[in-house]
């Protein structure tokens, strides 16, 4: 019976221990760890770069979703918490904790705008924001038909009626 394993051809080659070695095998040894050692350094340094980036990276977009400029992503300071960090700060750029990003900017713009402005003034000026945006322009005759034929509430008897010119929308 015959194994691969112990092949004749194997046993041609010499092995590495058979050789003399050229050096001791302490200083072998030693030179191998001081390599794995600065690899290792070398490898930490570098996930140390990559995570104080990737937190940046972070800061900077909780920046930016809470409605603040980026340029305020400086002032945190590295391993603080965004979040707790604009509670106690955030006042300062003209954040309000519990406002939305479209206030924010509201705020930061109209702040400068309008410091002097009266409460008059101020009442009048949200009340257009308010009409404006809330506002729809006023539909035509065959927008108005568009709609209704597009409804799910359309019977055919009221289609009938539409062509009939009977039921004018």
């Amino acid at each position: 019976m015959s194994y691969p394993w112990l092949d004749a051809t194997d046993d041609d080659e010499p092995l590495a221990s058979d050789q003399p070695p050229t050096e001791s095998l302490p200083k072998q040894l030693r030179k191998m760890m001081e390599a794995a050692r600065k690899k290792a350094e070398e490898a930490e340094k570098r996930a140390a770069e990559l995570e104080a980036k990737l937190h940046q990276r972070e800061v900077v977009e909780t920046i930016k979703g809470m409605g603040l400029p980026e340029k305020v992503a400086k002032f945190v300071p590295a391993g603080a918490d965004v979040n707790e960090w604009l509670k106690e700060h955030g006042d300062v750029f003209g954040w309000k904790p519990n406002a939305a990003p479209e206030e924010q900017s509201t705020a930061e713009s109209s702040s400068g705008a309008i410091a002097n402005a009266t409460p008059e003034t101020v009442d009048a000026m949200q009340r257009i924001a308010g009409a404006t945006t809330s506002a729809m322009p006023e539909m035509s005759a065959i927008e108005r038909q568009m709609a209704a034929l597009n409804s799910p509430d359309l019977t055919e008897e009221k289609l009938l009626r539409m062509i009939n010119g009977e039921e004018l929308v």
